[in-house]
């Protein structure tokens, strides 16, 4: 099912977001600073760093939540500035962290609410939920509950499949499972890691849990201070580190129990 607005042909594999050089200053303070990747479709992505490295930031200024302060940031081939921002929100699911539901809805009034904005048939957004419940395992008793009777785990599924109910194109999560109790987390990892691969988008995950990023990513990009220090595989970030903050980033997190 389709039902974003029409993009142009692409093949197997070619670039969805090409950022080139971008900038984003807040004031006085650089928050990233020259940053160059492209990301394909069908791929799944991880965005790592401490806190405060940028990683977010890249998302908003994708969802032109936020404007770069230089640089060029290109979606599908064609500038992000000259495109209409509804248009480009519809074909980009966002899940933030804690999942962002609103609390006087039901999950499944979460789940439809722009299909709803976009006037689709009400037996279009019931066959959507229903297919989308059938894809995330969750039981339809679940979607009349309001956010606070949730877990966790259910309250972020929930915010996935809002995320996907326009069944977009790219899929950006910001540190999807920072909320969540190791249990929950593990669970949806191991969970979500097939259903990404499965469903061929491009999948782009903001952590700072080297784990989780091998868990649920093909590739990695790592940031200091609004910089990129290295790109590539996992085992490549273990075994040969670019930079010495790379080899003290791996270091740190196998230190702590049950690292890898």
């Amino acid at each position: 099912m389709n039902s974003t607005p029409p993009t142009d042909s692409l093949e197997q594999g070619s670039v969805k977001f090409e950022l080139s050089h971008v900038s984003k200053f807040f004031g006085a303070t650089c928050v990233l600073n020259d940053f160059t990747a492209s990301f394909q479709e069908s791929r799944i992505y991880a965005l790592l760093g401490l806190s405060g490295s940028g990683k977010s930031t890249i998302l908003r200024l994708m969802m032109r939540l936020l404007e770069p302060s230089g640089g060029q940031l290109l979606f599908r081939g064609q500038s992000l500035q000259s495109m209409d921002v509804l248009q480009l929100r519809r074909a980009i699911g966002y899940v933030l962290q804690g999942g962002g539901l609103f609390p006087h809805l039901s999950a499944r009034d979460n789940i439809a609410i722009v299909a709803r904005y976009l006037k689709w048939p009400p037996a279009k957004i019931r066959d959507r939920i229903d297919e989308l419940a059938e894809l995330m395992s969750i039981p339809h008793e679940l979607l009349d509950r309001f956010p606070h009777a949730l877990s966790g785990g259910q309250a972020q599924r929930m915010s996935l499949m809002r995320a996907l109910m326009l069944d977009p194109d790219v899929l950006l999560l910001d540190e999807p499972f920072g909320a969540l109790d190791p249990i929950t987390r593990h669970d949806l990892q191991q969970e979500l890691r097939p259903l990404f691969t499965r469903l061929g988008k491009l999948v782009i995950v903001v952590t700072h849990d080297l784990n989780e990023a091998s868990i649920l990513s093909d590739e990695a990009i790592l940031l200091h201070q609004g910089t990129v220090v290295q790109r590539g595989t996992l085992e490549a970030f273990r075994t040969s580190p670019a930079t010495e903050f790379v080899e003290r980033f791996v270091e740190a997190q196998q230190a702590i129990p049950g690292g890898r």
